[in-house]
């Protein structure tokens, strides 16, 4: 396995990566590479909460005369390479990397998470030579490599329907919640506060979240994550709005998450805005949310809605739409403490089925269907 970026990385992607890792160790022989500057064994397990005693974990060299690049950390993995049958990867460049130095007998696996082009066509609609080059590496990879795990259903139709010659070998394996904790029974007689945690890029709908609280005056807002501008940005929209009842607590390790999720907050969001990546993300937070005995208040977008079933195990709103959002908050503030520890329990035990024990089997049995029609 191997992840090109320092560790730790303050987004869920390097939750996910290694907390399969990890999974995935407990079944195979596992070797992580990461780039040199990251953090030694144990202060990694200490800072994501994880046992890699079964991971063997190798360092290279990423950056030259502090010239950091993908082309130097590939020259010094190239020497590993022959070392390992499958390679089990998520970046992009890596990937091709891989598929161009690898031997016949070796097998190099995708994690699908997003269409990259269609992302770069939102974000820079201007870069037209750069999206066409990224949709022509995309193409290429995915032709090439000899398996492709997606992430939810939706993604897996919308590579279907975006690229051609894609690999035969695909298999759906969902993320899983990041944490392991018991059901934790909450007072819903008393909501004061919502919690929103995760990343603040526009797509994911804060500014809506920030305007629907001018209804929830008496209710506190605690957003927990993103970065120091997109913070003040936020804070400075919300002073604008003549809304004061939103907290920020920054960005705080999944440890801290953890502790928050699990004992003070009890009503969760997930309020992505209309975008392209709403066709192919799967919010790892909802998993977190729900695994935490929370209820959750959701965008219906196509990956939601394949795990919350509205009014069972959580809520949706139209995404994007303020109102929505507004009637869901005041139907759910208004319900039962009883029937929301129901709503509570139900999401605890659809989150309990979402676990890296589970997708690292699905993981290893896939890697076996591949071996097998090798020797058919």
């Amino acid at each position: 396995m191997i992840f090109p970026e320092k560790l730790p990385l303050k987004k869920a992607r390097s939750i996910s990566y290694l907390n399969t890792c990890v999974a995935l160790s407990r079944l195979m022989n596992i070797t992580l590479f990461i780039p040199k500057e990251s953090l030694n064994k144990k202060e990694l397990e200490k800072f994501y909460g994880v046992d890699l005693n079964n991971v063997n974990i190798k360092y290279i060299p990423a950056n030259i005369w502090k010239i950091r690049s993908n082309k130097i950390f590939n020259h010094f993995l190239k020497k590993h390479i022959a070392y390992f049958d499958f390679f089990y990867v998520r970046h992009l460049k890596i990937a091709k990397f891989l598929v161009n130095n690898k031997a016949p007998n070796q097998k190099v696996i995708f994690e699908a998470h997003e269409i990259f082009f269609k992302a770069l066509e939102e974000e820079s609609p201007d870069k037209l030579k750069k999206i066409s080059q990224l949709k022509k590496l995309e193409s290429y990879v995915y032709s090439k490599v000899n398996g492709i795990v997606f992430i939810n259903k939706t993604l897996q139709k919308q590579f279907h329907k975006t690229f051609k010659n894609l690999s035969s070998f695909q298999k759906i394996i969902y993320l899983s919640n990041s944490f392991k904790c018991p059901y934790q029974k909450k007072d819903f007689s008393i909501i004061e506060k919502f919690y929103y945690c995760g990343n603040l890029f526009k797509w994911k709908g804060i500014e809506d979240l920030i305007l629907t609280m001018k209804s929830f005056p008496t209710i506190n807002l605690v957003i927990i994550g993103g970065s120091y501008s997109r913070i003040v940005e936020l804070s400075n929209f919300a002073k604008k709005q003549g809304i004061k009842n939103i907290k920020f607590l920054g960005y705080r390790p999944p440890y801290e998450i953890k502790k928050v999720l699990l004992k003070e907050s009890k009503i969760a969001f997930l309020t992505n805005s209309r975008s392209v990546y709403n066709f192919f993300t799967f919010p790892l937070k909802l998993l977190d949310y729900m695994i935490t005995s929370n209820v959750v208040i959701a965008a219906d977008i196509p990956a939601v809605k394949e795990i919350i079933i509205d009014g069972k195990n959580g809520f949706l709103f139209k995404t994007g739409d303020i109102s929505s959002l507004v009637e869901v908050i005041k139907k759910v503030i208004n319900m039962s403490p009883e029937k929301l520890l129901e709503i509570s329990q139900n999401a605890y035990a659809t989150a309990k089925n979402f676990t890296y024990e589970n997708r690292a089997k699905n993981i290893y049995n896939f890697l076996k269907t591949i071996l097998e029609n090798d020797n058919q």
